[in-house]
């Protein structure tokens, strides 16, 4: 007698955000979907307002495409509000790649669309002590989920075990269903290691992004947890040592505006507008480049999630320093220099030794490149997976 058939488990990933440039959030999401679509266990379709999708991915992976309905105002909202209650679709389950949940999600489960919903939780929430930009949308959606959607999440999925407490605390979720699955880190990265860096790379960048040469890098948008001001301030301690000492190149857009400001003023207060450079948009295709050209690589943010920045300089041969709070000590996993994010003198301290102690380079640099090797798609995919699995099977977590 043959065995029957095993149906795979049908997902619905929502899709909307996967084609947002400079945004970790979306980074994560295509690397997902391109190493889980092809899965024979796993039936996936993206699901994502018509015309909203401007990815390869949307055009490759089955899709359902969400009829838009173009009004004044609430146009997604009422869109999606009519999917909900009007869709014959039906999924065994449904992935969240933000906690931007719609207000009418759970009619998901109460009609029966789906069994089970997974919520990604990016970042870690927001505390008193820690400062985090957030506009009224996602302050909503935070305390949408606190006090009503929490209930209709089967499992919650963080990338780093520092947030898994934090994350489950806050929205009031029982820790058992808060899973860590770290995310991965493109193979581009790893493989500029054995890249010399050349006069034409240097001229590259110059002329393409106003970068200079040498430099020393951060990547972080303008948001008060990010910490830029600080790691300036740090940056222009370490630069009063030395007559000779490279710039501070900045990757990351404006954001909140107020922050923002802090910024350019703590430049202006420290006279050191001259060795400060921000890029406009870096092409993912030259990023490796940059981190690869660095002198060093500093983030010292004051809360993250993972802080995939960090896996990337480490991956690239760039030696690194990170805060030693949040989740940067778990992910660096004694591949960088740790300095406190609050104590401007310890930065300073990290940035000269990070340039001037050779020995310090060198073992930072092979440390990181051996932490980076942890760090794959494949595995984050299989992960995430694994928890399709046991959620569809319903094996406890």
């Amino acid at each position: 007698m043959k065995s029957a058939q095993i149906k795979p488990i049908k997902v619905g990933i929502f899709a909307d955000g996967l084609g947002r440039k400079g945004k970790g959030t979306a980074i994560v999401l295509r690397r997902l979907i391109e190493h889980l679509w092809k899965a024979q266990n796993l039936n996936i379709h993206l699901v994502y307002l018509e015309g909203r999708c401007d990815h390869d991915l949307c055009s490759i992976v089955p899709s359902i495409k969400v009829r838009f309905f173009k009004l004044r105002k609430f146009s997604s909202l009422l869109s999606y509000a009519h999917f909900f209650f009007s869709s014959k679709e039906t999924f065994n389950i449904v992935h969240f790649p933000r906690p931007q949940l719609h207000p009418l999600f759970w009619l998901m489960k109460v009609l029966q669309r789906t069994r089970k919903i997974v919520v990604v939780f990016h970042g870690a929430p927001e505390s008193h002590s820690i400062p985090i930009f957030e506009t009224w949308q996602t302050r909503f959606n935070r305390w949408f989920i606190v006090f009503f959607g929490r209930h209709f999440i089967d499992a919650g999925i963080v990338l780093s075990e520092s947030a898994r407490e934090p994350v489950a605390r806050y929205y009031k979720i029982p820790l058992h269903r808060i899973v860590v699955i770290h995310t991965g880190v493109d193979r581009a990265f790893s493989q500029i290691q054995q890249h010399v860096v050349t006069d034409a790379d240097k001229e590259y960048l110059k002329k393409n992004y106003s970068i200079p040469y040498p430099y020393i890098l951060t990547v972080g948008r303008m948001d008060p947890h990010k910490n830029i001001h600080r790691l300036i301030e740090g940056y222009a301690k370490a630069r009063s040592k030395k007559d000779v000492f490279p710039a501070l190149v900045i990757v990351g857009g404006k954001h909140e505006p107020v922050y923002t400001e802090l910024v350019w003023s703590t430049i202006k207060k420290l006279g050191i507008k001259d060795y400060v450079y921000f890029t406009p948009f870096i092409k993912d295709s030259d990023l490796p480049l940059v981190y690869r050209c660095a002198d060093t690589f500093l983030f010292v943010s004051l809360s993250e999630g993972f802080g995939m920045p960090l896996v990337e300089a480490m991956a690239s041969g760039c030696p690194t320093l990170a805060s030693n709070i949040s989740a940067m000590p778990e992910i660096a996993g004694g591949a960088a220099y740790l300095a406190d994010p609050y104590n401007i003198n310890d930065i300073a301290d990290g940035i000269y030794k990070m340039l001037f102690d050779a020995q310090l380079r060198e073992t930072l640099i092979h440390k990181g490149i051996e932490r980076a090797r942890d760090f794959s798609w494949e595995r984050c995919a299989r992960e995430t997976a694994e928890l399709y699995t046991r959620l569809h099977t319903d094996i406890k977590l």
